[in-house]
């Protein structure tokens, strides 16, 4: 039953939301969950987040990992990365925003953990990546942005093996139609457009590598673009959960 606006005030939405909770599937009751999770982080923030993928360097007392910074702040960043790392531990991270400055050396807090990686908390905040402008985030927009998409795409890396071909290479962003594999241009010799092709990825969501068919529409001076051909029901729903975790978390265009 749908509540007017004029009824709704600071005293009685509370009791009504509950009234409207009550009487929703729990499908439902998860998705809003998921929605209010979502809202409620990024209103915590106190200083606004810069997407990027930036190579860092960081370790515990005892271990040293490597990854990607998906998002920076002067406050804290958000590192992808499959290290096994929990809430709580204190890591000191090693990174440079641009390619002509001395890296940055920044203890920090891990405040918030997903399948994907961790949200980090800085000690102290560093004011001077208050002025985003001159960060240079690495994100080399490949030659096809002008292309039509009908999915849209996040940006995160997980290994990649082609049936036939050795050696690993890198997904670098993928949607719920298709995935961008980074890989050296003597690799790219090797392809030919409309190839079809194998894929078995190791997304961060999956327990095992998840294999899919598929095909190269397009080529740019980093890599191969591919567009998934009739994937089964397992490997879709394992596509559709780590873009599902993904999109909450990395840039998406």
């Amino acid at each position: 039953m749908s509540i007017p606006l004029h009824e709704v005030n600071k005293t009685s939405v509370k009791p009504k939301l509950v009234e409207l909770i009550n009487d929703m599937p729990e499908a439902q009751c998860r998705k809003l969950f998921e929605k209010l999770q979502v809202w409620t982080q990024k209103n915590r923030r106190k200083h606004p987040r810069q997407p990027c993928s930036i190579p860092v360097d960081y370790a515990t007392k005892i271990q040293g990992f490597k990854g990607f910074i998906r998002d920076l702040s002067c406050g804290g960043v958000f590192i992808q990365t499959r290290g096994s790392l929990e809430v709580g531990h204190e890591i000191t991270m090693t990174f440079s925003t641009c390619n002509d400055q001395d890296p940055l050396k920044i203890d920090g807090q891990i405040v918030r953990k997903n399948m994907l990686g961790v949200g980090v908390q800085f000690k102290e905040a560093v004011q001077d990546l208050d002025d985003q402008s001159w960060i240079d985030c690495r994100r080399k927009i490949s030659e096809v942005n002008e292309e039509k998409r009908i999915d849209p795409r996040v940006e995160f890396q997980c290994p990649v093996e082609i049936e036939g071909f050795h050696g690993e290479m890198i997904v670098t962003d993928l949607s719920l139609g298709g995935v961008f594999i980074e890989c050296q241009f003597a690799f790219q010799e090797e392809f030919q457009l409309n190839q079809t092709i194998y894929l078995l990825m190791a997304l961060p969501t999956e327990e095992a590598p998840v294999g899919m068919q598929a095909k190269i529409v397009s080529f740019s001076r980093r890599g191969i673009h591919c567009k998934f051909i009739n994937p089964g029901p397992k490997s879709h729903e394992a596509v559709q959960r780590c873009f599902g975790v993904a999109k909450h978390t990395l840039p998406i265009r």
